[in-house]
């Protein structure tokens, strides 16, 4: 035996010998000291055993999910590439083509008018003596709510279109003038009976243009990108296309939002090469559908108490 145990074993042994004590069991004694060297080599395995353990429980604690309760979040570690095999990346998103007008063309046709959501359009008037005007259009039924001061009183026009029982375009004008406390009620149709579903856009030449028709409007090939300003807040790319509208030449600038490619704003400019050019401007605004807001769109509302009076020309 060479253990430090069977060692001590000896020498225990010696010194019962020379004391002349009993002879001891020496067999006994020597499977004591075997089972004691296991003992122990067995302690020190499980020890080994239990470091590891512990390092494994470790290791499952690290890459526990984040959101476990009273665990900090790991990051793991980077996938190992197999040789030969390069690391898989995301590409890079294309950057938009702002000067590229089949590309911008293309996005503004794909667009489409936000969801759920009635326009709030602020347009200038037509030369210097008509004055800024508020058109609220609800583009699920394309009426309109018109206000503007006049005289300096505030006046507001409902405007109702609909087809009549020979599909004729009708036009119901309720104007209602806050200033003297009248109203007035006119009613015009345009044109013949028209085949298919009702026009979504307004027929009255209000400058609300539906995301399908500006798609159309720059089918042409004259189209031209012209700069990118900035617009209430909006990054906008600006397109300039010659059209010729209602037997009259003009131009049409629109200013298109340069990652929703929706319409920000439109400035029509008529009899662009007369000496005394004349235009009109108007900002769009999108605004949550809600039934107060559509019912006030939709339906005129005349102060109790007004006069009815023959409408104006």
């Amino acid at each position: 035996m060479s253990s430090p145990e069977e060692a001590q074993l000896r020498d225990d042994l010696r010194r019962i010998v020379q004391t002349g004590a009993l002879a001891p069991d020496l067999e006994t004694i020597e499977r004591r000291g075997r089972h004691e060297q296991r003992r122990a080599v067995a302690l020190r395995g499980l020890a080994i055993v239990g470091v590891a353990g512990i390092a494994v429980g470790g290791s499952v604690a690290a890459f526990r999910h984040s959101g476990t309760p009273g665990t900090a979040p790991v990051a793991a570690p980077p996938a190992k590439t197999a040789p030969g095999q390069r690391p898989s990346s995301t590409a890079p998103a294309t950057p938009p083509q702002l000067d590229n007008v089949a590309y911008v063309r293309q996005h503004v046709g794909a667009a489409r008018n936000p969801a759920n959501s009635v326009v709030e359009m602020k347009a200038s008037g037509i030369g210097a003596g008509n004055p800024p005007e508020t058109v609220w259009t609800d583009p699920a039924t394309a009426n309109q709510m018109i206000s503007w001061v006049s005289g300096g009183s505030k006046v507001t026009t409902w405007q109702h279109q609909y087809l009549d029982s020979h599909r004729v375009i009708n036009v119901d004008d309720t104007q209602v003038n806050y200033g003297p406390r009248t109203w007035s009620y006119r009613t015009q149709n345009y044109g013949s009976p028209i085949t298919g579903a009702a026009p979504t856009a307004p027929v009255n030449g209000v400058s609300y243009i539906p995301a399908a028709t500006i798609k159309t409007m720059l089918a042409h090939g004259n189209v031209k990108i012209v700069g990118h300003p900035v617009i209430e807040g909006h990054h906008t790319v600006e397109l300039r296309v010659s059209l010729g509208l209602h037997g009259r030449a003009e131009t049409n600038y629109f200013y298109v939002d340069s990652q929703t490619f929706q319409l920000v704003r439109l400035v029509r400019v008529f009899f662009p090469n007369s000496a005394q050019t004349a235009s009109e401007t108007s900002d769009y605004t999108w605004v949550q559908r809600t039934p107060a807001l559509t019912k006030l769109i939709n339906h005129p509302h005349i102060p109790a108490g007004f006069t009815e009076v023959p409408p104006d020309n």
